[in-house]
């Protein structure tokens, strides 16, 4: 889980990360940058704030488990 307070998730921060499985944004974050879960290919769920004003280029490409994004 991302602590609440931070503010945006970096360009390639989590890339290509096997480990995540869930992900859960919280609304503290404005933006996620350029490949920031690129390649994370357990990745199976997502939570997206309605905080999140930005997601950078192919910031989820290559999540081949991804099954939802709420």
């Amino acid at each position: 889980m991302i602590p609440s307070g931070v503010q945006s998730i970096g360009e390639y921060t989590f890339e290509d990360c096997t480990s995540l499985k869930t992900i859960v944004i919280p609304g503290s974050v404005q933006s996620i940058g350029d490949r920031a879960f690129y390649g994370c290919t357990t990745l199976q769920t997502i939570e997206i704030s309605e905080s999140v004003q930005s997601i950078g280029a192919w910031a989820f490409r290559n999540c081949t488990s991804l099954e939802s994004i709420v």
